[in-house]
C-alpha cells in the first residue's frame, strides 16, 4: 500500500530517512562524557563499573587468619570461664558436703558418756585402722605423692565406735567405710538403741547391752569387707571419702598415748575391774611395712577423751566419678589416685572436739 509522500521530502529520499522524518524529535542532554558522536568515554573524576578493583587472595586469607585468631581467643575465654565456672561450683559442693559431714561427726562425738561398767569389754570409745580384706598385715593407708621430693600425704581409714546417753536412754553409734581397699569410700553411720532392742534380742539393756553392741558392729564392719557389700541397717553419709583419722586428747590437751606422766589407766599392766582404762596400740601393727604412727584407742569404766580431733578427707565428685570408671581393675584404680596432683583434689576438714562428759579423775595419777 502506498502512502503519499509528505510535504518536504521528494520522492526519491529514501527510506530510512523518511522514517526519521516521521518520528518526532525529542530534547536530549548530553551525558557526561559523551562527545559529539554520541560516543561516551572514561573522562577524569568519573568512576565505572569497569574500573572497580576486587580483593585479593592474600587480603581475604589474611582476613580469614585474623577471624580465626579472634574465634580461638574467645573460645579460649569462655574455656576459661566455663573452667572457673566449674572449680568454684566444685568447691562449693564439696565444703558443703565437708561441712556438713564434719558437723554430724562432731555432733555425736561431743556427746559421749562414760558408762562407768564394771566389765572391761563395755567400750565408751573404741577407734580402730580399718583394714584391707581384714587382713591385720594391711592397713587401710593410702600414700599420695606430693609435688616435693619424698613428700608425701598419708590416707588412713578408721572405724568408730562410742556410747551416749540421753535422759537415761542409752544407745551406741558405729561409723564405718565400705571399700577401704579401694582406698576411697563411703562413710556410712549406724546406731543401735540399748535400751529396747538389746532387751527383747539378749535380755540385756542399757550398759550392760554394750559388749554385745560392739560385737555386733564388728561383725557388720567384717562382713562388709568381706562381702563388698554394707548391711541395710547403715546409712550413707558421705562418697569420696579418703581419710578419716580421730586422735585422743586428755585433759591437759596432750596426746593420750603421750602423756608424761602417764595416767593411771595407762601404767596398768592388766584390766582392773571398775578401774579406768585407756588403751592405746600403735596402728597399723608392727608387722606391716607402713607404719604412720596412729593408735587404736579403747576407753571403759569412767574414761572417756577429753577432746578427739577429726580428719576427714573428701575427693572432688568429678575425679571421685572418674575413679569409680577404673574400679573394675583395680590395680588401675589405686595407680590412677597414686599420681602426683591427687592429693590436690582430696580436700581435708579439721576439727578440735570437746567432750561434754568427761571425767577428770579419770586423767589422775596414781
Amino acid at each position: 500500500m502506498n502512502f503519499p509522500t509528505p510535504i518536504g521530502v521528494s520522492p526519491a529520499c529514501p527510506q530510512s530517512q523518511r522514517d526519521c522524518v516521521l518520528q518526532p524529535r525529542v530534547a536530549r542532554h548530553k551525558l557526561p562524557g559523551e562527545d559529539g558522536a554520541g560516543r561516551i568515554g572514561n573522562p577524569k573524576g568519573v568512576v565505572t563499573s569497569a574500573g572497580l578493583r576486587a580483593f585479593s587472595l592474600i587480603e581475604i586469607l589474611v582476613v580469614v587468619a585474623l577471624l580465626a585468631v579472634i574465634i580461638l581467643g574467645l573460645v579460649a575465654m569462655f574455656h576459661q570461664t566455663q573452667r572457673a565456672l566449674l572449680g568454684s561450683t566444685t568447691q562449693s559442693d564439696i565444703l558443703e558436703a565437708g561441712r556438713a559431714t564434719a558437723d554430724l561427726l562432731a555432733r555425736d562425738l561431743e556427746q559421749m558418756t562414760p558408762c562407768n561398767s564394771t566389765n572391761p569389754n563395755a567400750w565408751n570409745f573404741y577407734a580402730q585402722l580399718e583394714l584391707q580384706n581384714n587382713n591385720p598385715n594391711t592397713p587401710a593407708v593410702l600414700l599420695q605423692p606430693l609435688l616435693g621430693a619424698n613428700d608425701y600425704q598419708t590416707n588412713v581409714m578408721q572405724i568408730l565406735f562410742f556410747v551416749s546417753c540421753y535422759n537415761q536412754h542409752w544407745s551406741a553409734t558405729g561409723y564405718a567405710l565400705d571399700r577401704p581397699d579401694l582406698g576411697v569410700a563411703s562413710l556410712y553411720r549406724t546406731n543401735f538403741d540399748l535400751s529396747t532392742n538389746y532387751v527383747r534380742a539378749y535380755g540385756v539393756s542399757n550398759v550392760a547391752a554394750i559388749p554385745q553392741a560392739l560385737t555386733d558392729f564388728n561383725n557388720l564392719v567384717g562382713a562388709a569387707m568381706l562381702n563388698k557389700t554394707v548391711p541395710s541397717n547403715f546409712s550413707r553419709i558421705a562418697d569420696g571419702v579418703m581419710h578419716l583419722r580421730v586422735r585422743a586428747y586428755g585433759t591437759s590437751g596432750v596426746l593420750v598415748p603421750l602423756m608424761n606422766p602417764a595416767p593411771r589407766a595407762l601404767r596398768l599392766n592388766s584390766l582392773n575391774l571398775g578401774t579406768a582404762n585407756m588403751g592405746a596400740q600403735l596402728d597399723p601393727p608392727f608387722s606391716s611395712s607402713v607404719y604412720t604412727g596412729d593408735y587404736d584407742y579403747s576407753f571403759n569404766s569412767n574414761a572417756v577423751p577429753a577432746a578427739v580431733e577429726l580428719e576427714l578427707g573428701i575427693l572432688e565428685p568429678r575425679t571421685f566419678e572418674r575413679f569409680k570408671a577404673l574400679t573394675n581393675n583395680l590395680t588401675a584404680a589405686v595407680t590412677w589416685l597414686t599420681r602426683t596432683n591427687r592429693a590436690a583434689q582430696v580436700h581435708l576438714f579439721r576439727q578440735r572436739i570437746p567432750i561434754r562428759n568427761v571425767d577428770p579423775s579419770a586423767y589422775q595419777g596414781p
